[in-house]
C-alpha cells in the first residue's frame, strides 16, 4: 500500500458515526492554543529581525556583536519555525488530513505519545491502587 492509499484511508476513516475525520490513533483531535501560536509567531519575527540586523551590522563592519546578532536570529528563527511547523503536522495528523509524513517529527511525535500513555497510565494506575487501598 502506497502513502498516498494510506492517506486516502485515513481521510476516510470516522469516528463513531460521525461525519469528522478520525485521528489515525483513534485520539481526538489535537489544537494548539492560539496563545502558544502568537508567542511561537512572535519568537521567529523577532529571530528574523536580529538576523537582518546582524546582516546590516556585518555589512558595515564585521564585529563580534554584529556576528552574534546574526547566528541568534537565525537560530531563533529556524527554532520558532520548527515549533510552527511541528504543531501544524500534529494537527494535520490528529485531523487525518496529513498528505506527506515528515520522518523527524514522526519520532518526535512518537515520542510524546509515548510519554503521555505512560503518565496516563501510572496516574489511572494509582488510582486504581487508592481505591484498592479503601
Amino acid at each position: 500500500m502506497t502513502s498516498k492509499e494510506t492517506a486516502k484511508k485515513i481521510e476516510g476513516a470516522t469516528t463513531c458515526g460521525s461525519s469528522t475525520p478520525a485521528a489515525p490513533n483513534g485520539q481526538a483531535k489535537l489544537k494548539v492554543k492560539l496563545q502558544y501560536r502568537l508567542l511561537a509567531f512572535a519568537g521567529a519575527v523577532l529571530g528574523l529581525s536580529w538576523f537582518f540586523e546582524g546582516s546590516r551590522q556585518i555589512a558595515e563592519a564585521v564585529n563580534f556583536s554584529s556576528v552574534g546578532y546574526l547566528l541568534l536570529g537565525t537560530f531563533a528563527t529556524v527554532v520558532f519555525m520548527g515549533i510552527l511547523s511541528f504543531w501544524i503536522y500534529v494537527e494535520e495528523k490528529s485531523k487525518g488530513t496529513l498528505k506527506v509524513r515528515f520522518g523527524l517529527f514522526e519520532k518526535i511525535y512518537a515520542k510524546r505519545l509515548a510519554k503521555t500513555q505512560q503518565i496516563t497510565e501510572s496516574t489511572t494506575n494509582g488510582s486504581q491502587a487508592i481505591r484498592e487501598g479503601d
